[in-house]
């Protein structure tokens, strides 16, 4: 998966959601998330085994950086309405080793299934072909962490996020 390398080579030291600490300096798209996210956009899943060289050699703060892409791909997803997009970057929050913590997992999930929302879908449906991918600890975070919760107790509000703005201005932020 030479994409995920270059990608991690190019992003930011202090990588963020589009309209967060630092927009300025985090164009949005920018150009390496754009060939990261045409990689992860084929007719078909990342091999298996290209996962698991992927996922053996990444730091905690690359498995980071993954997770904001998976969400910054789910918010480009959700200004451009298209569910493929958004898709895609699913592949990113099962890369790695199960470096992060769950509790960030669950976070950045809500901001996925809010776009999910968005394009007409739902977590289930974009989650289907990365999910089989997750390691056996990442699976259990999302299924049995976050999509079998009621849905009371899940989305953006329960995780102390809110939605900004709409179409291409729309971002996330936690309440103050």
């Amino acid at each position: 998966m030479h994409a995920v390398r270059a990608f991690l080579a190019a992003c930011p030291r202090l990588y963020d959601l589009p309209g967060g600490a630092f927009p300025s300096k985090y164009p949005f798209p920018s150009e390496a998330e754009l060939a990261l996210l045409a990689a992860l956009a084929g007719d078909k899943p990342p091999e298996q085994e290209d996962v698991i060289a992927v996922r053996g050699s990444l730091t905690r703060r690359q498995a980071y950086d993954l997770l904001i892409f998976a969400c910054r791909t789910a918010i480009l997803g959700a200004r451009r309405g298209d569910r493929s997009v958004l898709r895609a970057g699913t592949y990113a929050l099962v890369l790695d080793d199960d470096e992060l913590d769950h509790r960030d997992v669950l976070v950045r999930l809500s901001i996925v299934e809010d776009c999910a929302k968005r394009v007409g879908g739902d977590l289930e449906a974009v989650m289907r072909d990365a999910l089989p991918l997750a390691s056996k600890h990442r699976h259990a975070t999302i299924v049995n962490g976050y999509m079998s919760r009621p849905a009371h107790m899940r989305g953006l509000g329960v995780m102390g996020l809110a939605a900004l703005g709409r179409g291409d201005q729309l971002t996330y932020e936690r309440w103050p």
